[in-house]
């Protein structure tokens, strides 16, 4: 049972998890670096994140450690003409 979403606000996965996390009421938090600091930008207030001192990438990953299981499971649903295609990443 999921209880809580930790992520690091990147771009890709990460945001996508936070925002599953908001729109099923599921806890949610995790680091981000200094400035909230992403490679699109800056990363939206609307995410339950702390920002660390530093804008290291590094530091942010090394605040995560241990912090949940690093299991993330992806389902990709692909639609070609002939038929949809199942695939687990």
């Amino acid at each position: 049972m999921i209880r809580k979403i930790i992520s690091g606000g990147q771009t890709g996965a990460d945001r996508a998890g936070l925002d599953f996390a908001i729109e099923t009421g599921l806890e949610h938090g995790g680091y981000v670096p200094s400035g909230r600091k992403a490679e699109d930008g800056r990363i939206d207030e609307l995410y339950n994140l702390v920002e660390l001192s530093t804008s290291s990438y590094p530091a942010r990953t090394r605040r995560h450690r241990g912090k949940a299981s690093p299991c993330c499971g992806l389902v990709v649903m692909v639609s070609c003409p002939a038929k949809p295609i199942d695939r687990l990443i």
